[in-house]
């Protein structure tokens, strides 16, 4: 063992597999950011993880079969691999005799060992194949594949090839195409059902692609149809109130229990003929993460309709705050988007029906009270707003003390705005 571990040292193996995790380290952060930058697919920083993974074998193989880093082969400083003088020629009288014992700084060769010569000639095709020149190729056909598998993707959704091709690149509808949204069936007894689908909504309300009917729309015509608004709108009155107002698809979808955690499915259905275009699943693993995963679903479904994964990620997303009602957060982060663009007036209405829909709403307490005492307009309302955050501070997404949000500071009974 004391052997291997000299051996290891000697080939530099552990400084090799250093530089090899931090070059790593840097391709994937240049990857991850580039992925959400120029809007490349979600399996993009999978696949770069998985060719390096590959290649870390393989630059260990070349490193010790080379002994060591590029600059440091063996054969540079006149010995093989077996510690035998590579410039001695094959004479007989160039090797140390038993007589005379071993030359300085090697070690006679056990008897039972093939002959050098054999055992040269056996790992030398080896060790021509892995080299350093070889590794830097393989690494760099390796991303070559990645980039040709990217260019293939976008070439199939653009086209409408296969099924990696848009419904608007297959013309199943165009672009801005009204479609209708059923009621999520909930199958969790928790009442999932009614929050997922007022997510989706929300988020395929910035798709520039998929036209959601409005609740008013499809109440209207439920109204026409004899049916009630309070029903269930399943995916079936999904489908029959697309088909009398000319609409060529529904979204219906589903929550299910499964173990500690959910299951989201959704499918995109031809109203006509009730046939699947597309279908998507993505697992949650508790309620805490259930928006996440809504916003994936959505984002899946904007993705397959045909809209770039680019415009999908440039949209805000939802507060990662505590809030029973879905509306409210709604209301928050658009409160939020006006605050930002300095419109802090216009935010207030906002913030006070997210807390007409849930008067415990910390963190929408919080935003009032900073918007009040950046505008100055009253300053009994910023105070009362401010010592309602106070209370209901477990309730906060939890922060440094001294944390600045946009430039603003958190007004509270104890500290003083600045």
């Amino acid at each position: 063992m004391s052997n291997l571990i000299q051996e290891i040292h000697r080939r530099s193996l552990w400084q090799v597999l250093g530089i090899y995790l931090a070059a790593s380290w840097v391709v994937l952060q240049v990857v991850e950011v580039v992925t959400g930058t120029v809007g490349l697919p979600d399996w993009t920083p999978g696949m770069a993880f998985v060719l390096l993974l590959i290649g870390l074998p393989i630059v260990m193989a070349t490193a010790f079969l080379q002994e060591g880093m590029p600059g440091r082969d063996s054969t540079d400083r006149g010995e093989d691999v077996f510690g035998a003088d590579a410039n001695a020629g094959d004479d007989a009288d160039a090797r140390p005799t038993p007589a005379a014992g071993p030359r300085r700084g090697i070690t006679a060769a056990p008897a039972h060992r093939l002959d050098p010569a054999v055992e040269f000639s056996t790992i030398t095709p080896i060790r021509g194949l892995f080299t350093w020149r070889n590794a830097v190729l393989g690494g760099v056909g390796a991303f070559a594949l990645l980039g040709f598998t990217l260019v293939a993707y976008f070439v199939l959704w653009t086209t409408g090839l296969g099924p990696q091709g848009s419904l608007v690149a297959q013309g199943v509808f165009e672009e801005g195409e009204r479609v209708v949204l059923a009621d999520f069936e909930d199958d969790t007894g928790a009442g999932l059902g009614d929050v997922t689908t007022d997510a989706i909504r929300v988020d395929l309300q910035e798709s520039t692609v998929i036209n959601v009917a409005a609740p008013a729309y499809v109440n209207a015509v439920l109204a026409r149809m004899g049916r009630s608004p309070d029903e269930e709108f399943t995916g079936t009155a999904a489908r029959e109130l697309a088909q009398r107002e000319g609409l060529k698809a529904i979204i219906q979808g589903e929550v299910s229990a499964v173990g500690s955690g959910y299951l989201l499915t959704a499918s995109l259905v031809a109203a006509e003929t009730g046939d699947v275009l597309r279908a998507f699943r993505v697992p949650v693993s508790s309620e805490d993460d259930l928006l996440e995963g809504i916003d994936k679903l959505s984002q899946d479904i904007r993705e397959k309709a045909g809209e770039s994964l680019r415009d999908i990620r440039s949209g805000r997303p939802l507060e990662d705050v505590t809030t029973s009602s879905l509306e409210a957060l709604r209301l928050l982060s658009s409160s939020e988007e006006l605050r930002l663009s300095g419109q802090e007036i216009e935010a207030i209405p906002l913030l006070e029906r997210a807390l007409e829909l849930d008067p415990e709403f910390a963190m929408a307490w919080r935003a009032l009270s900073v918007i009040m005492w950046n505008t100055g307009t009253d300053g009994r309302r910023m105070e009362e707003a401010s010592t309602r955050a106070f209370e209901l501070r477990e309730r906060l997404t939890p922060m440094p003390p001294s944390r600045r949000i946009d430039g603003c500071w958190i007004a509270t009974p104890t500290t003083t705005p600045r």
